[in-house]
This record gives structure tokens, sequence and C-alpha cells, in this order.
């Protein structure tokens, strides 16, 4: 697994990062682990054989940025953000804020879809423009690139929390 290991590095600080899969099926959903050990100065990665390794990956990735920031005394979380990075459940927060998304881009497409078949109120005098519409329908993804960033970063300002829980998703809860 010398790529992963490569790929986790990029997050390390300059320790070096080892990884490793496990041929033994994950039990308790303990499909991956992380740690550090301050002898060799080296981070752990294992990983088990029918594990979700996209979610394990990126936890890995967040946990390991957070410790490396931590033994070098550096803090790039802001003081009032929630610092989600070493919570080993966000990935299940994440995955459903990404199915969120999801689901507002298919809405989105679908409401251009209609508007650019049906064309209402074309050429009414006062009524608000079919291109002006699409124009605001196409931003609204931009209303959420900051949500986007932080959440994927595990790192969230009061804003992102605020739309957040605005939303259903009170990434202050456990989510394992």
């Amino acid at each position: 697994m010398p790529e992963i290991a490569n790929r986790l590095s990029h997050f390390s600080r300059g320790r070096p990062v080892e990884a490793h899969f496990e041929d033994q099926d994950f039990v308790l959903a303990l499909d991956y682990e992380v740690s550090f050990d301050s002898t060799s100065n080296t981070f752990w990665a294992l990983f088990r054989r029918g594990g979700c390794f996209e979610g394990a990956y990126q936890c890995i990735e967040r946990w390991i940025e957070s410790k490396a920031e931590q033994l070098d005394g550096l803090q790039t979380a802001p003081d009032n953000a929630l610092d989600l990075r070493k919570d080993m459940h966000y990935w299940v927060f994440e995955r459903v804020y990404e199915q969120f998304r999801q689901d507002v881009q298919m809405g989105i497409a679908s409401a251009i879809d209609q508007i650019e078949r049906i064309r209402p109120n074309e050429g009414v005098p006062g009524e608000v423009t079919v291109e002006a519409r699409l124009g605001r329908l196409r931003a609204v993804p931009l209303i959420f690139a900051l949500a986007d960033e932080e959440v994927r970063r595990g790192v969230l300002s009061p804003q992102t929390v605020g739309l957040l829980k605005a939303i259903g998703l009170d990434p202050a809860e456990k989510h394992g």
C-alpha cells in the first residue's frame, strides 16, 4: 500500500506514514485504524477487508492532519470553529451531507430543465425573465461552496454549523 501511504504523507507534516491492509473481515464496523507511534515518529494506518475505504481514507487523512498539527504546536482550525477531524465517525455525517448536496443538485437540474422546456411567462411584461431565473438557479451551488469545503475538511465555522442545523444536520451530535 505504498501509494496510500504516500498520499497520506501529504498530511503528516514530514513524518513517515505506514499503511497496511489486513486480510481479515472487519468486526463491528472497525474497518480501519489510525495511530501515531511517538517512539518512531510514524503514523500507522490499517485497512481491513470489506471496509468502507472512502470513508476510512478521509477519516485517516483528517486525523493525521490534526495530530501532526498538534505535534508541531500548530492550530489551523479557528478558535470559534467546530473541529471534528479526530471524530472517527464523522464520515457518516459527511456522507449524509453529500447526499443532501446531490439532492439539491438534482432538484436544481430538474427546475432548470422544466423552466427551459416550458419557458413560463416568457415575453410577459413585468415578469422575471427566464434567463434571470436560470442564472439564479445555476448560482445556488455557490452558496454551499464554503460549507462543502469545511465539511470535507472537518472544521466547521459557526456559519456552516448554522446552515447545517437549518437543514436538519447537527454536526455536534454523535454520528456512529
